[in-house]
């Protein structure tokens, strides 16, 4: 009889977000990884890694467990990662939990790491701007 091999990979209940200066890489917590998540912050791109970039002194990256990616929202502007920051368990199902999201991060994937912070500004909405019904947003007012 020949054993049978799961072909689907194992979802993870934990991941390790580290945040370097060029993107994120999500690292599996609960079991051995062989290959690491990498999202480029600049554009958005994933690939799969086999190992963390190198660490010093003058890459030190914010570190934080996260518990999921929900997705990606890609718009004009630029991509983005939504991750589970927090959760809570509220019941089972068959035997598996059933989680609450409580807590979410939005992880920006877009050129705004290599523009200044008058650039960015120029992107920026007013006040006055926002209180506006979005049908007033789209054009000048008559």
């Amino acid at each position: 009889m020949h054993a049978t091999t799961d072909a689907c990979p194992k979802l993870h209940t934990r991941l390790r977000l580290w945040e370097f200066a060029d993107r994120y890489v999500f690292e599996p917590v609960d079991g051995l990884a062989d290959l690491f998540l990498s999202v480029d912050r600049t554009n958005g791109s994933t690939n799969l890694v086999e190992e963390l970039p190198p660490r010093g002194p003058s890459t030190n990256p914010k570190v934080r467990i996260v518990f999921g990616v929900i997705g990606v929202l890609k718009l004009a502007v630029g991509s983005y990662f939504l991750v589970i920051t927090d959760r809570d368990c509220v019941g089972s199902y068959l035997g598996h939990a059933i989680f609450r999201l409580t807590g979410l991060k939005v992880l920006p994937c877009n050129n705004s790491i290599n523009t200044s912070a008058a650039e960015q500004r120029l992107h920026d909405l007013g006040d006055e701007f926002k209180s506006l019904p979005l049908w007033r947003q789209h054009g000048p007012s008559n």
